[in-house]
């Protein structure tokens, strides 16, 4: 695809996301569309700093069950109740 240029233009953002251990993870996230698919993306995310680096490692070797926010059981009854039939 790269060779006949049947892809999109990537574009790149500054993303930050919030979790209970590590209040302010801090990403850049590279996302691209894919023409001969409509519909089709694909968005990466990369640590934008050694700090977030190093917690994201800390997140994935850590396993489940992984912390939550406090408000986590209000939001999940939410979702429930709307979810598309």
């Amino acid at each position: 695809m790269w060779a006949t240029q049947d892809v999109a233009q990537p574009a790149s953002y500054a993303k930050v996301f919030r979790h209970p251990l590590y209040p302010r993870l801090v990403t850049t996230s590279t996302s691209f569309a894919v023409h001969a698919a409509p519909g089709t993306r694909m968005v990466v995310y990369v640590p934008a700093d050694d700090a977030t680096r190093q917690a994201m490692e800390r997140l994935a070797a850590a396993g489940s069950p992984q912390p939550r926010f406090p408000c986590f059981q209000t939001h999940q009854a939410r979702a429930l109740v709307f979810q598309p039939a």
